[in-house]
């Protein structure tokens, strides 16, 4: 997982979940997270990615492309997709 806040980047190994206010206090900023896993065959019928939490203003990638906005990254804080889950499907191909 990688940090930025108040300009300062710090990349950690982490545990999810990830609680944000819990490890900053309140204090805006970015987290990228890599999950990374591997498919051997490319599954036959639709597949996604489920995110029981995030809170605020997030993105989905999955190698590179981008899956789906939640809110507008610059304009964080106003958005609270925490309220429910999210799931993002996943086009053929990632």
């Amino acid at each position: 997982m990688t940090t930025t806040i108040d300009g300062v980047v710090q990349t950690e190994a982490v545990d999810l979940s990830y609680h944000w206010d819990r490890r900053h206090r309140g204090r805006t900023g970015f987290a990228s997270f890599e999950l990374p896993f591997r498919v051997e065959t490319l599954p036959e019928v639709p597949w996604g990615v489920f995110i029981p939490r995030a809170g605020s203003v997030f993105e989905v990638q999955l190698n590179g492309a981008l899956l789906q906005s939640y809110g507008d990254l610059g304009q964080g804080n106003r958005a609270d997709y925490a309220k429910a889950p999210s799931t993002c499907r996943c086009p053929g191909g990632c």
